[in-house]
């Protein structure tokens, strides 16, 4: 009997004890249109190859409208080789979303991550990255305008740890902080259109990481730099989440003028616990946390990292110790998650 067969079987039976009426025809999407809120998706690799499963792209047009490219959009993806633009998978996602009505996020511009060996080159002097990143950010963001509606400019630049609070990545090392300021005016500059965000994993409840992106994005605001929003990943785990403290995170950053976003969540449960208990505690928190982004007019987008339980990273980067974090199982079964968040979906005002 297998994994996937078990937690289908869980599924069946958590849902089958829940009192709600569950109509098929009904979709997330439906019912956040109808409240003109976002709810999306991050799209895999799998979407920009030949023979993509049928069912999932289903489920991604009827229960989505915003949809991001999980890897697809990122510079190593884009910029392989100096000079070198690859733009047929970003293309493919915005034809996508553009004959589906939906809207698209680019993820991400400015990461010490999944860039090209030429690019991540700390001899380079800081004249010379300066214009790689330049020049990269105008082309991307110049070719893909008025297709992205918004864009994680700078992505995980702040570490806690350091003294500074700066993450040491080679844009720190060779440029110093003001490659984050560089790169949000020259994205504006290139499509003024766009929302731009600052993004970041761990900064989501008051802590110490969350109060360093607070003043960066607060310098970012006084500074005049064109900063529309913070961009909340969400990787959490059952049973681990601060709900009020995310809460008041957000509000300290709207009061700013800003915007937030929930931009990449999953909650995974760890492996081997995964029994009815543990799917009802992930799906009271994915409905709590619909709740949070459904009460707050200036959290504007709830995006999902990823589809099916069948697609997910966080297996391979937990090394298979934690899994199942998301709204379908590896079969293409809604989890209990799914309706509840559907559920807040039809409960919530509609103005």
């Amino acid at each position: 009997m297998t994994k996937s067969f078990l937690i289908s079987l869980l599924i069946i039976l958590v849902v089958g004890e829940t009192s709600c009426v569950r109509q098929d025809t009904e979709t997330l999407r439906e019912y956040a249109g109808k409240r003109h809120r976002n709810i999306g998706v991050a799209v895999h690799n799998s979407f920009f190859m030949d023979g993509t499963n049928e069912q999932y792209l289903k489920i991604l047009k009827e229960e989505f409208n915003t949809v991001v490219a999980e890897n697809a959009t990122k510079p190593y993806m884009m910029e392989p080789e100096r000079g070198t633009f690859v733009f047929s998978r970003a293309d493919k996602l915005a034809g996508f979303a553009e004959q589906n009505g939906m809207k698209m996020r680019g993820h991400c511009l400015v990461w010490h991550k999944q860039i090209p060996k030429w690019m991540n080159n700390d001899q380079l002097s800081q004249e010379e990255l300066l214009s790689v990143l330049k020049e990269y950010i105008t082309t991307v963001v110049g070719h893909l305008k008025g297709k992205v509606y918004a864009w994680d400019v700078v992505n995980e630049a702040i570490d806690e740890n350091e003294p500074d609070h700066y993450r040491k990545s080679v844009w720190m090392k060779v440029i110093g902080p003001g490659y984050i300021d560089s790169a949000f005016v020259w994205a504006h500059q290139a499509d003024p259109d766009a929302l731009l965000f600052y993004n970041d994993y761990g900064a989501e409840a008051m802590n110490a990481k969350s109060d360093a992106v607070y003043e960066l994005v607060k310098g970012m605001k006084d500074r005049g730099i064109p900063i529309d929003g913070v961009g909340l990943q969400c990787h959490f785990q059952v049973g681990k989440i601060d709900f009020d403290g995310l809460k008041k995170n957000m509000q300290r950053l709207e009061d700013l003028g800003l915007q937030t976003q929930i931009t990449e969540l999953d909650i995974s449960i760890d492996t081997g616990k995964e029994n009815a208990q543990t799917l009802k505690q992930q799906a009271d928190a994915y409905g709590k946390l619909a709740r949070i982004w459904l009460e707050d007019q200036n959290c504007t987008a709830f995006m999902i990292w990823g589809l099916s339980d069948q697609y997910s990273w966080i297996p391979s980067f937990s090394n298979n110790k934690r899994g199942t974090p998301l709204l379908w199982d590896e079969n293409f079964n809604k989890k209990p998650a799914y309706y509840q968040v559907l559920n807040q979906l039809k409960e919530a005002s509609v103005n």
